[in-house]
């Protein structure tokens, strides 16, 4: 079963090994024109980040820069 769950940022823990190397920049564009609207996914068991991690730190970026308040959440 799919759940949505909201989380501050902080609060996703990320997987030990990443092997994608992700292209900030080009998340970073797409998320100003189309906004945050696909989902990162997290292990039930572990809690850790399976997919997401370049959006994730993306996202993060964004939030330092204040372009988002630090109470908005990603699911």
């Amino acid at each position: 079963m799919t759940k949505i769950e909201y989380l501050p940022l902080n609060d996703v823990e990320v997987a030990n090994v990443n092997p994608k190397d992700h292209d900030i920049g080009e998340i970073y564009t797409s998320i100003k024109r189309w906004g945050f609207i696909e989902p990162i996914v997290k292990n039930e068991k572990t809690g850790k980040l399976v997919a997401g991690h370049g959006r994730l730190e993306t996202l993060k970026i964004l939030e330092k820069a204040s372009q988002l308040s630090s109470e908005d959440s990603l699911s």
